[in-house]
């Protein structure tokens, strides 16, 4: 089955029109990119809401890279009513490269973003398996996206969640506020390396959907490796730059005035116990 979703507002706010498999979709976001709520609506009359945790505060510093390979940055939860049936979440890893987790219900699918050149392609798998394609189209007139899914007949139970997480995607990532002139267009040129890659199967669309165009990628496994070890060595010397500039911070202000040391300890600590237990609460509604 194919979807499609295209953005008919932008500016102040952001309004889609998805048109499903058997039926339409509606989607708000508000302006500001990576908070607020997200709402989907049917032409059947059933809605959902997604809602944005608070980041954790290591994920807030510049210097966060360097607590994990595998940490999650942003988490939207999903509502159907009042009943919290499911989670998006997009994860760092590697130290460069980034996944998405879309839990809904009993199902969960991992997805991985790819680029070349003009082309954005977004893999989609449960388990070991491919389920779906999402395409990105990168030439834009007046900041609005349009977005193509095409997803396996036999597993048409995530038609909804992979809905919900487009509308998440184009949020986070793609979700420009207004345009500067009527018209105007802008392309994006660029280009990804790391664990989408080693998933892309260049044959998976043709075997599945003979009768559309597909998008052919030509990835070359040694930029790859290049491209990450350079990405890696960049993101590490900009963390160490962001620990001396902290610790001679630090370091001044204690020489100055101690005393502003222990307040600014009992701020930060205060500050990471609300943090944590908010998270923690939040995490504990969800699980219920």
């Amino acid at each position: 089955m194919k979807i499609k979703m295209t953005q008919t507002k932008s500016w102040t706010k952001k309004e889609y029109q998805i048109d499903g498999s058997k039926r339409q979709f509606f989607g708000k976001a508000p302006s500001l990119n990576g908070h607020g709520k997200l709402l989907l609506e049917s032409s059947s009359g059933r809605s959902w809401e997604m809602k944005s945790l608070p980041a954790p505060l290591v994920d807030m510093l510049p210097f966060g890279g360097a607590f994990g390979r595998n940490r999650r940055i942003f988490q939207y939860q999903i509502f159907y009513g009042e009943r919290k049936i499911g989670m998006i979440s997009e994860f760092f890893y590697d130290q460069v490269m980034r996944r998405y987790e879309v839990v809904y219900e009993k199902q969960t699918c991992f997805v991985y973003s790819l680029f070349q050149g003009a082309h954005e392609l977004l893999l989609i798998f449960v388990g070991d398996r491919q389920i779906a394609e999402i395409r990105r189209e990168t030439t834009v007139v007046d900041f609005k996206d349009n977005y193509e899914l095409y997803l396996l007949d036999e597993v048409d139970d995530c038609e909804v969640p992979l809905i919900l997480f487009l509308l998440y995607y184009d949020h986070i990532k793609h979700g420009d506020r207004g345009a500067a002139s009527k018209g105007l267009k802008t392309k994006e040129i660029s280009y990804s390396y790391g664990k989408a890659n080693q998933l892309y199967d260049p044959d998976w669309f043709s075997n599945h959907f003979p009768n559309d165009p597909a998008v052919r990628l030509v990835l070359d496994p040694e930029k790859e490796k290049n491209w990450v070890e350079r990405t890696v060595r960049i993101n590490r010397l900009m963390e160490c730059l962001a620990l001396v500039v902290i610790l001679a911070g630090l370091t001044y202000m204690v020489r100055v005035n101690p005393v502003s040391l222990i307040g600014l300890t009992l701020f930060v600590g205060g500050f990471l116990v609300v943090h944590g237990i908010r998270r923690l609460r939040s995490r504990k509604e969800l699980d219920e």
